[in-house]
């Protein structure tokens, strides 16, 4: 639940509780976990259902689809795919930025669930895999939210990567 004015967090902050508006939940559990991740992320419910956080995860994904959209159209010689076709001579692939918004949430799917077993299978052989897999994937949504970084122009994709890793890190 998200704390009052004053007020400090104690128990977690996501799932949402009933009764706690939606769009101030999932605000709070972004701010909890990419700026406190060490209070964060203990605090996830394991053995509950995934669908709360594959939910925030799927919602911050289209938000940064969204950016990404808007940014590929504001300025698209500098998105990355360009800028590696012109410097090495390739023809740019025949896509429109918005077709890459509309199938966002089956490439964030794929890609979370692809991340998270390979890292959960490293994790297995270096005995660091204590809390199963759906822990796994839980810090993997809420890491990614870290990618809304991407607001800022040219630099925010990086960036976000960077701490979404940490994030990880942090949460595994």
């Amino acid at each position: 639940m998200p704390p009052a004015a004053g007020e400090s967090t104690s128990g977690a902050s996501w799932p949402p509780p009933p009764g706690v508006p939606l769009l101030d939940a999932v605000t709070h559990a972004w701010k909890e976990s990419v700026f406190a991740p060490r209070r964060f992320f203990p605090q996830l419910g394991r053995g509950q259902s995934l669908a709360p956080s594959l939910w925030y995860y799927i919602a911050v994904g289209l938000i940064v689809s969204g950016i990404g959209l808007f940014w590929q159209m504001v300025f698209p010689a500098a998105q990355p795919s360009y800028l590696l076709a012109r410097m090495s001579g390739t023809p740019m692939p025949e896509t429109h930025p918005l077709q890459d918004f509309l199938l966002a949430p089956l490439v964030l799917m794929l890609s979370l669930f692809i991340t998270a077993g390979v890292v959960h299978v490293m994790l297995l052989m270096l005995g660091g895999a204590k809390n199963g897999f759906a822990t796994t994937i839980r810090v993997f949504c809420h890491a990614y939210g870290a990618q809304l970084a991407a607001i800022l122009p040219f630099v925010g994709g990086v960036i976000g990567g960077i701490w979404m890793l940490a994030l990880a890190v942090i949460g595994l």
